[in-house]
């Protein structure tokens, strides 16, 4: 589609109309300069939400403000989005790592701009697979990835954070469990 059409699209009195053509414009969910915060707003006091809501909330230009309204809505697919988005601010990281949900929580633990606070808190969850995400989180800090190596060797040293020391322990081990065999 045009730009233009779906600028004109994104003021169509149709309320799902508008904020689906918000959502598409440059086909890949990015936010320009005429982004319509009220028209979100609107949306949000509605009963039903929808895949848009979501476009939103994956989105990295999406306002913070938002993000942090999502990050406290019943809906779990909304919060897995906002789990997800590099631009999560810390305080909905923060809430979101405690999510009932283990999903929320891995998608927080694989978020590359996770917080190291979190992912310490994340590196000692119940669920092994929030374990398992942090493990393999590109920004994962030295200290963290030391504490999960026993568990999850593989992950860890495939974590590109890994440090050589780590590394060469892990080779180590496992040839020693192979001339066991």
């Amino acid at each position: 589609l045009e730009l233009d059409i779906i600028h004109a699209l994104a003021k169509h009195n149709n309320l799902e109309i508008a904020v689906a053509a918000k959502c598409h414009i440059q086909s890949n969910l990015t936010i320009d300069d005429s982004w319509e915060v009220a028209i979100l707003e609107k949306r949000l006091s509605s009963e039903n939400l929808g895949w848009e809501l979501r476009g939103v909330a994956q989105n990295p230009s999406c306002p913070i403000k938002f993000l942090r309204e999502f990050a406290y809505n019943d809906s779990i697919s909304l919060r897995e989005e906002v789990a997800k988005n590099p631009s999560c601010p810390i305080d909905s990281f923060k809430k979101l790592a405690t999510d009932q949900s283990s999903l929320i929580r891995r998608y927080v633990a694989g978020n590359p701009n996770c917080p190291t606070e979190i992912l310490q808190q994340l590196a000692t969850d119940y669920d092994e697979w929030v374990r398992r995400d942090v493990a393999e989180n590109p920004n994962c800090p030295t200290e963290i990835l030391l504490q999960l190596a026993d568990e999850l060797k593989y992950l860890v040293a495939s974590n590109p954070n890994c440090p050589a020391a780590i590394l060469q322990q892990l080779a180590h081990d496992e040839w020693d469990i192979q001339k066991k065999l």
